[in-house]
């Protein structure tokens, strides 16, 4: 949609840095009247919309503000109590987006018509309001510290003075629903508005501070939309100041002969020096004589201006107060969760004291630090929220070796062969010396009275999957169960497949469960694992929900585990008396980080793999695409398979399509060629189609997305294409890269690109995923690498600074010594930290398995 007008005065609503006065919440729309439903209210406005946009198209516009009052009639009956805040939000913004459509020349109200009508339709598609208990959840930058949800700051926003229904709900659209998450939305970046540019000295393109006198004011009305102007001098020259659709506070904010500060970029047109849209202070504003719009506290010029990601409705100015005025109400009721003599041992600050110097800095001293995210602030925020995530991590490890494990490992022999003897002898290779080590410690865990709680790493084709199930083949023999718990249908699939080869032969039964399963296969496998018919169970989510029992699960395997949340996990654990658990993920992660990280878990690197064909990357630019696809026609002509990933599955968007690329593929280049194409929004039985026909030779290529990135085995694949390669972390390039040269002839992986390809190169260098892992967390910080679906991740968009790994490590030792403490559970002085930690690992439960 276009600008959002103010409806009762029919010009723009303010945003950016002139919306100081954005904090009234007076609703235009908010009359509410009988419950009605949402999406036949949305539909009905969209008829509205076409009807007019049809008329104005036959040259017969229905009269002004006709559309406007006929939707504000259908909408009346809407009960906003009982929408959610981004629901409202929309409607308002419906209203808005036409109330001043009557002063828009034509061309440009066609256009604010379009755009409405189709953003109508997309909300009406997306289906049903999800109603006022609906929390979003809070928008993760960069440098975003996990909320405090323990004290009096986690009071309602609406509680903090300024702060009404509108305000709320537009807050509410970026995730801030209490004053602590407001404390916690830190600047995006920083200006330094502490030092005047003479006029004469300004250079275009450049954002500065500027004061001067007004000269002269005018206002008008422009070939499109109303306009503001003012003529600002020094002794060194004259600038003009621009301000479209000015909303009625603004025509008072300026006489002739008033010094005034403006801030904003430089723009320069023939001889002429404008700023348009600038953020304004006035002198007696600054000087603190007008205090009627709250703009005389000193928070916009004249010091270091943080600047925020803004939502709808509100701007910079009226976002600043405020962040200010939470500091000032709430920030003494942020609970210190570090012990006292700890934080002095250490010399960290407050976390009220660490918020307060991110979001109003002392000085331009700390800029570049404050801007990269690496100040001492911000390093004392990441240290508390590991320290918390590794208090959480050890307790939750502590109180699982308090249960004890029932399982047994001890297997009964057949004619002195035991199962995993016989499944060694059916595999066609011999396994590895690291699969023999690891193997070992698996068996050593298992052994023992307490439930084993490991991690095994490995790198793409290391064999991680032959050892789990090399590992359970002891449990199986004596009569218990085995779980494995995959991210995705296709690595489900693959799991099955691969145990029933192995195991059904032997006169072990293995059962299937997943999300897209029908009905009466999905009740014969919940029955198969119940009666413990079934002694392997491989699934996806499926495996945790509800009505999901075992007769005995000894062991749960979590495949990809970084996908999963630890109550994730904890749900499937609870399934059985205290099992034990393998995580297991191809995403390397470099030791020291990956110890500190699980620390619920303990880490077993599988850092060998079975001899197989080289794979050689290739960067190589979008200009030689038709090079590119001659290579994979003669590759599929000699009998071989490929891979082609894009990054989205269909239609219109920034990069390439998978289903649009198949079709552009079929008729050009690769016309003749058997081809299909395979993405998540397919059924089950459709992916499983699609990947028998790829592994049997009657597809050649695949086109396909990410959904192959993990547990596809296809030996025969030697050639992997990824378009728009940019748009992929590196552990995911290498990932899909694992999928080609998994026999002896070897494969290729060219990555297709447009652009950034320093990053990359690096992949042309390094196939070892370690180093990689490693070279990723030297060049991009912790944070890209653990990604935020990893349990206690979240707070890990602070991990700029450098020194990282040194916190991460100092945050561990302490949180050691203080989970050890006799009085942990009693001691007063700790209460905010077990609240804080127990918030922690219930924040992580809400992580979705990918």
């Amino acid at each position: 949609m276009g600008p959002l007008p103010s409806e009762e005065s029919g010009s723009p609503e303010p945003s950016g840095d002139e919306a100081d006065g954005a904090e009234s919440d007076s609703d235009p729309v908010c009359t509410a009247g009988p419950s009605a439903d949402f999406l036949p209210a949305l539909l009905a406005v969209a008829e509205v919309l076409e009807r007019v946009v049809g008329q104005r198209q036959a040259g017969e516009p229905p009269p002004p503000r006709a559309a406007l009052s006929e939707i504000r009639a259908l909408l009346q009956d809407v009960d906003f109590e009982e929408l959610s805040p981004r629901g409202r939000t929309f409607l308002r913004r419906i209203l808005r987006s036409l109330s001043d459509l009557h002063l828009l020349p034509d061309d440009e109200a066609d256009g604010r018509l379009e755009r409405t009508h189709k953003a109508v339709l997309t909300r009406w598609r997306q289906g049903p309001d999800p109603g006022p208990g609906t929390v979003a959840a809070p928008k993760r930058h960069m440098d975003a510290p996990a909320r405090d949800r323990s004290s009096d700051a986690a009071t309602p926003i609406t509680g903090l003075r300024g702060v009404g229904p509108v305000t709320a709900d537009s807050l509410a659209t970026i995730g801030i629903h209490t004053v602590a998450d407001l404390l916690h939305h830190l600047p995006r970046t920083y200006q330094d508005r502490s030092s005047a540019t003479p006029i004469g000295s300004l250079e275009a393109g450049a954002y500065a501070v500027v004061v001067g006198n007004v000269d002269k004011v005018r206002s008008g009305r422009g070939r499109r939309v109303r306009f503001l102007e003012i003529t600002l001098s020094d002794e060194t020259g004259t600038l003009l100041a621009t301000w479209f659709r000015p909303p009625p506070y603004l025509f008072r904010a300026f006489t002739a002969d008033t010094e005034v500060v403006l801030m904003g970029r430089v723009e320069k047109k023939g001889s002429t020096l404008r700023m348009n849209h600038a953020e304004f202070e006035t002198a007696e504003r600054a000087d603190g004589q007008d205090e009627a719009r709250g703009s005389g506290d000193g928070l916009h010029s004249g010091i270091v201006v943080p600047i925020y990601s803004l939502p709808s409705g509100l701007g910079q100015r009226g976002l600043r107060k405020l962040v200010h005025r939470a500091l000032s109400d709430f920030a003494e009721g942020v609970p210190d969760r570090v012990p006292g003599d700890l934080r002095a041992q250490l010399g960290l600050p407050t976390r009220a004291e660490a918020l307060a110097a991110l979001h109003f800095p002392e000085g331009p001293e700390d800029l570049p630090v404050l801007r990269a995210g690496k100040h001492p602030a911000h390093e004392a925020l990441l240290w508390e929220d590991l320290f918390i995530l590794q208090v959480a991590l050890l307790r939750r490890r502590w109180a699982l070796r308090q249960r004890g494990c029932a399982a047994q490992a001890v297997a009964s022999s057949d004619g002195g062969v035991s199962l995993r003897d016989r499944l060694v002898a059916a595999l066609p290779f011999e396994l590895t010396s690291a699969q023999v080590r690891v193997l070992a410690e698996l068996d050593g865990d298992l052994q023992d009275a307490q439930p084993m709680q490991r991690l095994l790493q490995g790198d793409v084709g290391s064999g991680k999957t032959i050892v789990a199930l090399l590992a359970a083949a002891p449990l199986l023999e004596s009569g218990q169960q085995v779980a494995v718990l995959a991210p995705t249908e296709v690595l489900a699939f693959q799991w099955w497949e691969r145990a029933r080869e192995l195991l059904e032969p032997l006169g072990f039964s293995v059962a299937l469960l997943t999300g897209g399963q029908g009905a009466a296969a999905r009740r014969h496998n919940r029955s198969m694992a119940a009666e413990g018919r079934a002694v392997l169970i491989v699934g996806t989510h499926a495996l945790f929900q509800e009505g999901v029992s075992f007769r005995n699960l000894a062991m749960a395997v979590v495949d990809e585990q970084q996908r999963f949340g630890v109550f994730q996990r904890a749900r499937l654990l609870d399934k059985g008396a205290s099992p034990h658990l393998l995580a297991m993920t191809a995403t390397p992660i470099p030791r020291s980080l990956a110890l500190t990280l699980y620390g619920d878990l303990d880490v077993t690197t599988l850092d060998e793999r079975p001899p197989r064909g080289q794979v050689t990357t290739a960067v190589w630019p979008e200009a030689r695409r038709d090079a590119i696809y001659q290579a994979v026609r003669a590759v599929a002509e000699r009998g071989e398979r490929v891979y082609v990933i894009c990054p989205r599955v269909e239609g219109a968007g920034e990069g390439r399509a998978a289903v649009d690329t198949a079709d552009e593929l079929r008729e050009g280049v690769l016309q003749g060629v058997p081809m299909d194409v395979l993405h998540g929004r397919m059924d089950p039985a459709s992916k499983d189609r699609v990947l028998e026909r790829f592994r049997d030779g009657r597809i050649a290529v695949l086109v396909s997305t990410t959904v192959v990135e993990v547990g596809v085995d296809v030996p025969e694949a030697t050639l992997i294409v990824i378009e728009d390669a940019y748009r992929f972390g590196l552990a995911q390039l290498h990932q899909l890269r694992g999928r080609v040269g998994r026999s002896g002839r070897g494969g290729r992986c060219l990555l297709v690109t447009d652009r950034e390809t320093e990053r990359l190169r690096i992949l042309e260098d390094i196939d070892d995923g370690f180093k990689l892992a490693e070279e990723d967390l030297r060049l991009r910080g912790p944070g890209d690498l653990v990604g935020s679906r990893q349990a206690g991740a979240p707070s890990f968009r602070l991990s700029t600074t450098p020194r990282f790994l040194f916190l991460l490590h100092e945050a561990r030792d302490a949180a050691r010594d203080v989970v050890e403490r006799p009085d942990y559970e009693t001691q007063d002085e700790l209460a905010p930290l077990r609240a804080a930690v127990a918030v922690r690992l219930e924040e992580s439960a809400v992580t979705q398995a990918g």
